[in-house]
């Protein structure tokens, strides 16, 4: 299947699509991609510049997740720590939260995050049972 080429071009209509109704769809689309292209950098710069009514809880989270692939735990938990608790991305901007703190050096308070997480039985418990 595709090429370099084809991110290109799927990012170029994603880009268009910004300005239209399905603006936070095409948003989240354009993130996931870059995501599974492992283009950290391109996420962050797309969530910075985005207008505050598209900056969703996913884009934030999509933006914590690559400053911490980065290295940048600092902008990771600010980042994280912008997740609203009652979204759907709260349990995994937490653990993002937990993981930038741990390698901030914030292990307590780390520690807690996970211990907070590690009750359930779905990835993110799992994930941060290995963490703790």
């Amino acid at each position: 299947m595709g090429g370099q080429g084809d991110v290109e071009g799927a990012l170029a209509q994603y880009l268009r699509l910004h300005r239209s109704s399905v603006a936070k769809a095409a948003i989240e689309d354009e993130l996931s991609l870059l995501r599974r292209v492992r283009d950290h950098a391109t996420i962050i710069a797309i969530v910075e510049q985005l207008p505050p009514e598209l900056r969703t809880d996913a884009a934030r989270l999509h933006a914590a997740r690559a400053s911490l692939q980065l290295g940048d735990a600092e902008s990771a938990a600010a980042w994280a720590a912008k997740v609203r608790t009652g979204s759907s991305e709260a349990r995994e901007g937490m653990l993002v939260l937990g993981q930038a703190l741990k390698a901030l050096g914030r292990g307590a308070e780390a520690r807690r995050i996970f211990d907070q997480l590690a009750g359930g039985n779905d990835e993110i418990a799992a994930q941060a049972r290995a963490e703790r």
